[in-house]
Order: C-alpha cells, then sequence, then structure tokens
C-alpha cells in the first residue's frame, strides 16, 4: 500500500532517519546515565527533544553529501 508520491523522499527520508536516531540515541545514552529510574521517561523526552533538534538539520545537510560521495566510490558489478 503506497500512500506518499516518491517526490517526497528527499524530504521524508532525513526526518525520518534523525527521529530514529535521535530517539534510540537518546534513550540508550539516558539509560547509561541514570539507569531505569522514575525519572527516565520525562529525561528521556527531554533529551530526544534536544537530540532531534540537531539531528534533524545536520541529517537534511549530511545525507545529500553521504550519497554523493558513496556514488563517486561505487560502481556497478
Amino acid at each position: 500500500m503506497k500512500i506518499l508520491p516518491r517526490k517526497y523522499y528527499h524530504i521524508l527520508m532525513p526526518l525520518v532517519i534523525a527521529f530514529m536516531m535521535s530517539i534510540i540515541m537518546s534513550g540508550y545514552v539516558t539509560f547509561l546515565n541514570l539507569g531505569f529510574s522514575e525519572l527516565y521517561f520525562s529525561q528521556w523526552f527531554s533529551s530526544w527533544w534536544r537530540a532531534f533538534s540537531v539531528a534533524l538539520p545536520i541529517s537534511y545537510f549530511v545525507i545529500p553529501l553521504v550519497r554523493k560521495f558513496l556514488d563517486s566510490i561505487s560502481y556497478d558489478d
């Protein structure tokens, strides 16, 4: 079931990557720093929001550069 036109791929790809990476990494680092305590989820959300606000603009800048670099060093079989 396809619900989005392909033309939105370049907008959604960095958004989804930034969301997934920031939520996973902030959850992991919060767990390492606090352990699983009563403050865990509130601290996780707080650190996730900060991480996401940085990860989103970075991903919009970095993903095209990584694609360009990988295109320059890869070849078809």
